[in-house]
Parts: C-alpha cells; structure tokens; sequence
C-alpha cells in the first residue's frame, strides 16, 4: 500500500498520472522528498501497479531525468530497486535504474 497522505507528488505517481507529476515538479515540488515511512516518489513508482507495463518505465525515467536519488532508502533500508524487484518492475525499470547510479 502506497502511503501518499498530504504527498500530492507521491498520490500522482502512485497513480501514474505523468502530466500532473510533471506539474507538481514543475511547479517547486522535492523529487527526493519522502513520506512518514520515508517512501520517495521513485520508490512509489517502483512499486506501484499500473495498467500499462511501460507506464512504470517512463514514469521512473521521468523522475531519474528530473534528479530522483535512486540510492535514496526509506524505514526499512529498501532503496527504489529493492522496490522495483520486489514490486515486478521488470527488467526495463532494474536497467534505468542501475542505468542512473543505483546501487545493486
């Protein structure tokens, strides 16, 4: 479950709402901020459940271009890649996250 209260950039990611994540960092939000559990947006997009497979990659590759630290670990020492695995982010999203400094 994403936890997204009062993270409107967190809430748009998680619901893969691109346009509006790129209004949101447009417009002065932290990528790297993250939530009471220490959740990123990067992470939340690892993580989360979208219709369309290729969705998730260009919404982590958005958030990698716009400066998402995907070294960045939340509570429970889990970075967006532990995330990406553990949430079925295939091959594509594991490759741009390495691909942008992640730590394997």
């Amino acid at each position: 479950m994403l936890h997204t209260e009062g993270h409107a950039l967190l809430r748009a990611v998680g619901q893969g709402k691109l346009r509006l994540a790129r209004l949101l960092l447009e417009g002065g939000a932290y990528v790297n901020e993250g939530d009471a559990q220490g959740e990123t947006a990067l992470m939340a997009a690892c993580r989360a459940r979208y219709d369309d497979p290729q969705n998730k990659a260009r919404m982590v590759r958005y958030l990698l271009e716009q400066g998402a630290d995907p070294n960045i670990a939340d509570r429970l020492g889990r970075t967006a890649l532990m995330h990406a695995c553990a949430g079925g982010g295939g091959a594509a999203v594991a490759s741009l996250l390495l691909a942008h400094g992640a730590d394997p």
